[in-house]
Formats: C-alpha cells, sequence, structure tokens
C-alpha cells in the first residue's frame, strides 16, 4: 500500500473513532439528561426550603427544570371547570415553560414523617410555582386560619419526590406546616378521596367547618385522570 494511501486510511479511521466518541458522548448525554435536570431541581428545592425556614419570601434566582407532564395535572380544563372561586386569575399561561429563574413567593414548610416528606410550600398553583414544591391555592383558608387551608403538589414519577408517596397517608398521620413566619401549625390526616377532575371543586367547598387542610395531587402515577385529595383537622 503507498504511503498516500495508508495516510488516507489512517484518516478515516481517526474520523470514524471521532464520530463514533461524538455519537457515545451524544448518546450517554440524553441518557443522563434527566438525572441532571432532577438534580438541578432538587438543589433548587433545598435552597427555597432553607429561605422559607431563614423567613424569606420573596425569593429570586431560582433555576427551575420544567416538570414533565405539568401541564397536564392542574391547568387543563377539567380542573379548571367549576373552580373559579377558587382560582380566579392564579393560572397565569398555558404554555410549556423551558427552564428559567423566575421569582418565588416563599409561603411555608410542610412536613410528613410518615412519608419522610419535607417540601417548600409557595403560593400559587401555576406552573412555575408547583416546579418549586407544593403550592397553596389563593381563595383558600390561609395556613392556621378557619376554613379549608388547600394545598397542591404534582405526583412525579420518581419514588418520593413532591407528593408521588401522598396515597400512603392513612388516618392518624401528623402533617406539620411552619409559615416563614415562624408560626406552626399540625394537622392530623382523618381520611382520603380519589375523584374526578370536576368533582374536586364541590368537595373542597364542602370542607370548610372548622380548621381544614386538603392536600391535592393527580393520581395515578404518569396518568393524572383522577385526583386524590387527603382531608385532614388541625391539632
Amino acid at each position: 500500500m503507498s504511503k498516500r494511501k495508508k495516510k488516507q486510511s489512517h484518516a478515516v479511521r481517526a474520523m470514524t473513532a471521532v464520530v463514533l466518541i461524538l455519537l457515545f458522548a451524544t448518546g450517554m448525554l440524553f441518557f443522563l439528561r434527566p438525572f441532571i435536570i432532577d438534580r438541578k431541581r432538587i438543589n433548587s428545592e433545598n435552597q427555597l426550603i432553607q429561605m422559607i425556614e431563614q423567613g424569606e419570601t420573596e425569593i429570586m434566582g431560582l433555576h427551575l427544570p420544567e416538570i414533565e407532564g405539568e401541564q397536564y395535572e392542574y391547568e387543563d380544563e377539567d380542573m379548571l371547570d367549576g373552580m373559579e372561586a377558587f382560582i380566579e386569575d392564579v393560572i397565569e399561561d398555558t404554555e410549556p415553560l423551558e427552564e428559567e429563574s423566575t421569582v418565588v413567593n416563599g409561603y411555608a414548610v410542610i412536613s410528613i414523617p410518615s412519608i419522610e416528606l419535607k417540601m417548600a410550600v409557595v403560593k400559587g398553583v401555576d406552573k412555575k410555582s408547583l416546579r418549586c414544591g407544593a403550592g397553596w391555592l389563593p381563595d383558600s383558608a390561609p395556613i392556621g386560619a378557619a376554613g379549608n387551608c388547600v394545598i397542591m403538589g404534582h405526583r412525579m414519577k420518581s419514588y418520593g419526590r413532591h407528593f408521588n408517596r401522598l396515597d400512603e397517608l392513612t388516618a392518624g398521620d401528623e402533617i406539620n406546616l411552619t409559615v416563614a413566619d415562624g408560626s406552626s401549625f399540625g394537622y392530623t390526616v382523618t381520611g382520603k378521596d380519589v375523584l374526578l377532575p370536576e368533582e374536586v371543586s364541590a368537595a373542597l367547598a364542602s370542607y370548610t367547618d372548622g380548621f381544614k387542610l386538603t392536600l391535592v395531587t393527580c393520581t395515578p402515577t404518569g396518568v393524572g385522570s383522577h385526583r386524590l385529595l387527603i382531608y385532614c383537622d388541625q391539632n
């Protein structure tokens, strides 16, 4: 084989190796991307919890990756149907959002020992808010006040993430809410229900006698055709 052909052969092999390395790296990034995004989300969530615990409420600079399926959980027409009294002027947009830095209105930290859950509660149930953690539903009762305090959250597919294990709660389980001003309130689970989205409004409106808390998420995991409601009484 001539020297020229040998050089061409070496060049082809070198280019092939480069292409294979690039394809391998691209493939690895493709498979690792969900883990990288979730790690970024966890870091932002932990940072938010710390800020709320320190009394901060207007929080800026958090980077909040999009949550898979978020556009189908609380902003679909069935969920909004008949809930104007609870969600009026809360839902801001319906277009998918890219990862972005945003202002978060921190409210409280929720802790549920029986399912090893600790997460931030922010004001609002729009997409941006629910990326941070759980969202307090404006126009429902404030935390610790008389009436029905409603807190919503995503049913993440990953075990233990957000409200993923909410279905494990049973009567008697304790839920603790610590507001950014330092006040703390304890609630006890009294029951739970699985409803169609259009039935949620009536259920929330009927559960207002006394000092109540209702946690709401989608079910089944990864499907979200129904809503899981956890009913609680203040201790």
